[in-house]
């Protein structure tokens, strides 16, 4: 029978406990590095979700606009201006709408109501171009950054609609409804019951055209 001494018991028992420590540390911190790498997984995989997300809508959206301004174009293309007018008008107006957050069809409804297209119309009170502006409001326009830049007249057709939608940006900021927007371009005053029949006109025109580019706009 084998006789064990007090330290050597005592021994072998620290050595257990020791051992019996190190491996409750060792699977602390597995267990730690584990949720970790799971946690970071997870993270990973959000991190690559939103980026292909985010991906897909730039994509899509690029793919839309472009779509948009094909429609844009042969739209520009049935009226009375030329290849290379309706494809600096489009830019332009594809531009402006957006910085200006004006609407694409009632940018068109108010060419055509005010112009039908024809670049070299002047009115009687001496409104010019396409978008019909009088020589104070273009004059107003001029020192705009975008227009100081560039030299002209009011009859060059991007030029006339930067002006024009320049004055309608300032227009939809300042009345915030567009029936008031409409009475003041198309007569200097907000009387819209005056305006009602220009209104109503550009309205049904602006409807014409949403419905050509899509319904988006």
């Amino acid at each position: 029978m084998t006789v064990i001494l007090k330290e050597t018991h005592e021994e072998a028992i620290r050595k257990i406990k020791k051992r019996s420590f190190k491996i409750h540390v060792l699977g602390i911190c597995f267990t730690f590095l584990l949720s970790l790498f799971l946690m970071c997984g997870k993270v990973i995989l959000k991190i690559e979700k939103d980026l292909a997300k985010h991906s897909y809508e730039v994509v899509r959206s690029h793919v839309v606009e472009m779509r948009t301004k094909l429609k844009l174009l042969e739209i520009l293309r049935t009226k009375p201006i030329s290849i290379g007018h309706a494809l600096e008008i489009a830019d332009v107006v594809f531009e402006e709408s957006r910085n200006r957050e004006i609407p694409i069809p009632m940018v068109l409804a108010i060419i055509d109501q005010e112009s039908s297209y024809r670049n070299s119309v002047t009115s009687e009170k001496g409104a010019r171009g396409l978008m019909q502006l009088m020589p104070g409001t273009w004059n107003q326009y001029m020192n705009d950054p975008k227009l100081k830049k560039e030299t002209g007249n009011s009859h060059i057709p991007t030029l006339n609609i930067r002006a024009g939608m320049a004055y309608l940006g300032d227009l939809t900021k300042k009345e915030k409804d567009w029936n008031k927007v409409l009475s003041v371009y198309v007569s200097g005053n907000r009387d819209i019951a005056s305006n009602q029949v220009y209104i109503k006109q550009v309205f049904n025109k602006a409807k014409e055209y949403s419905e050509e580019l899509g319904g988006r706009w």
